[in-house]
């Protein structure tokens, strides 16, 4: 948590990638909190999605 939030004070972009099956236990949501980054699934890593997050993000 503490690593999250200094990259996030530095301003450096981040995207967290959900990869829970079954249970979701919620963490790549905690740590995209921690990061100020958008979540994605696997399923959306199409190239021109990730890129338009990154972009967000940044």
């Amino acid at each position: 948590r503490i690593a999250a939030g200094r990259l996030a004070a530095e301003g450096i972009a981040a995207v967290v990638i959900d990869c829970e099956t079954s249970i979701g236990l919620g963490l790549a949501a905690e740590v995209a909190g921690w990061l100020r980054a958008p979540v994605m699934r696997p399923d959306e890593l199409r190239a021109d999605y990730l890129a338009t997050a990154v972009r967000a993000a940044a």
